[in-house]
């Protein structure tokens, strides 16, 4: 069996990502917002990071193109995203936070802060800063020789 509580630092982070997920759920569902599955609000935040084109979200998420395209499909049909023209590409598509969902957008991240204040009460102010420098780093390539 494989120890769960190992310190592998991939799993910790990854059990870390569901505590903020189940708390910004929780806030949402606590003010009637919409509450998207965990794949459809990966792909919210990861716009909301800049990511605008359907292959850097496949990319990013590890998921097949078509399955990026049913996520943004459901979620330009909840009124989430937007799909417009690439300016830069004529063939192409790329998505953006639907105006109508901004405030609901200013919502979450509003939450997403007051989880990182109560996580740096629970770990503390100095090592939530350590966090912040360390997630914030550019860490390059994740090549292994």
């Amino acid at each position: 069996m494989i120890d769960a509580d190992s310190p592998i630092l991939m799993l910790r982070l990854l059990r870390s990502a569901y505590w903020f997920d189940e708390g910004l759920r929780r806030a949402t569902k606590a003010e009637g917002g919409a509450n998207f599955p965990r794949a459809q609000a990966l792909v919210v935040l990861n716009v909301t990071l800049g990511m605008r084109k359907p292959q850097e979200l496949s990319d990013a998420m590890g998921i097949s193109r078509q399955a990026i395209g049913r996520l943004i499909g459901d979620l330009v049909e909840a009124g989430a995203l937007v799909v417009k023209p690439d300016p830069d590409d004529g063939r192409a598509t790329i998505v953006e936070i639907d105006p109508s969902a901004e405030d609901q957008m200013r919502n979450t991240l509003r939450h997403a802060q007051r989880l990182e204040k109560k996580l740096g009460d629970i770990i503390g102010a100095d090592r939530l800063a350590v966090l912040r420098a360390a997630l914030a780093e550019d860490w390059g390539e994740p090549d292994l020789p």
